[in-house]
């Protein structure tokens, strides 16, 4: 399917946007060409666009430079747009505001840098693909390499929300609204759709496995309990660590770098739609469950559990934050968030298998 160009992606509007960074402050922009920025089945609540660009430096060159960007506008129609009406423009704040803020205290760039935008439905950033950066494979899910490397930006990410959030503790009732876990959303019904099937499939497959199937009933029965159990488990507790969370923290919303030697290097997160303020066990207990590979989450768990808290008091010591977190306490919120990791780890099927949904 191809992707028309949307009225407002123009010149003028590339223009405005660009020259509010003092790199680009005297562009001339000499042509653009757009494209969809990813295939079918790679993004669910948006459709970014690639945008390649011919500039000059002022209008008195004469030489030419090549700019690519991703713009990423609102879902205007359909069911996807119903099921993210609930967001408020919380990523549009999260870019804007929220994330450069973040990014000045953080030793670790996590994510990508982003421009001014002349639209609030519009979010426009640099292109990741042009410096390297690379999607994960979804089937076959990250080993403990890469979940390493997501810890690290994760946990900046977390710490630096901390100093954002003393100077400014209103974005803990904007972008730190819960907006999935939860009733009387958009999102709401589809999310409880996706659970039911989830399990029915679970209970279907494990009834049949001789090791497994003394747990069908308890599956069958969980169905209709666990997303009252997620969205209790998920509320911040006032005597835990509360930060910014990434909220989608699965595969798609993450790309990787390479060394010469094909081994990750670095890693940027993406995607911003469902930022909420909670324990950042969320954020790690959602990862493993829907994007660690099956090695990962059978023999090293203790392993990546304890390199987060390695990070995590790092970053903490090194904004001379007073207290650190215990490997014992994450435990103790990884074991309240079980129902969590069993909800995502079935709805994630429908948009990982061979045959994942592509719209």
């Amino acid at each position: 399917m191809e992707l028309s160009t949307p009225d407002w992606l123009t010149a003028e509007f590339l223009t405005q946007s660009l020259r509010h960074d003092p790199e680009y402050q005297n562009i001339v922009i000499v042509s653009l060409t757009s494209s969809r920025a990813l295939p079918l089945g790679e993004q669910y609540a948006s459709c970014p666009i690639r945008v390649k660009i011919k500039y000059k430096n002022d209008p008195d060159s004469e030489e030419l430079h090549n700019l690519s960007l991703i713009l990423k506008p609102e879902v205007k129609e359909g069911s996807v747009k119903e099921a993210v009406d609930g967001f408020d423009n919380g990523e549009f704040l999260f870019y804007s505001r929220f994330l450069p803020k973040a990014l000045s205290i953080s030793k670790y760039q996590f994510a990508a840098k982003s421009f001014f935008s002349p639209k609030l439905s519009v979010i426009v950033l640099e292109d990741l693909k042009e410096k390297g950066f690379v999607m994960g494979n979804k089937s076959k899910g990250l080993d403990i390499e890469h979940c390493r490397l997501y810890m690290t930006a994760v946990a900046s990410l977390h710490v630096a929300s901390l100093v954002v959030l003393k100077e400014d503790p209103g974005y803990i009732n904007t972008i730190g609204k819960e907006k999935f876990y939860c009733y009387g959303q958009p999102i709401t019904y589809g999310l409880k759709t996706m659970v039911s099937s989830g399990l029915r499939c679970l209970a279907e497959y494990i009834e049949t496995s001789d090791k497994f199937n003394k747990y069908t009933e308890l599956i069958k029965d969980s169905s209709e309990l666990i997303l009252d159990l997620v969205v209790e488990a998920v509320k911040p507790r006032e005597e835990e660590l509360n930060v910014i969370n990434h909220g989608d923290a699965w595969i798609n919303n993450i790309m990787f770098k390479y060394d010469d030697n094909g081994s990750p290097c670095e890693v940027k997160l993406l995607h911003f739609q469902i930022t909420r303020y909670s324990s950042p066990l969320l954020d790690i207990v959602y990862f493993i469950w829907t994007s660690a590979d099956d090695d990962v989450r059978t023999n090293r768990l203790e392993e990546l559990y304890r390199y987060y808290v390695e990070v995590l008091n790092k970053n903490l010591t090194d904004i001379n934050y007073p207290v650190s977190v215990s490997y014992k306490h994450v435990m103790d919120v990884v074991k309240r968030l079980l129902p969590m990791a069993l909800l995502m780890s079935v709805v994630i099927q429908a948009f990982c298998g061979v045959k994942a949904v592509k719209d």
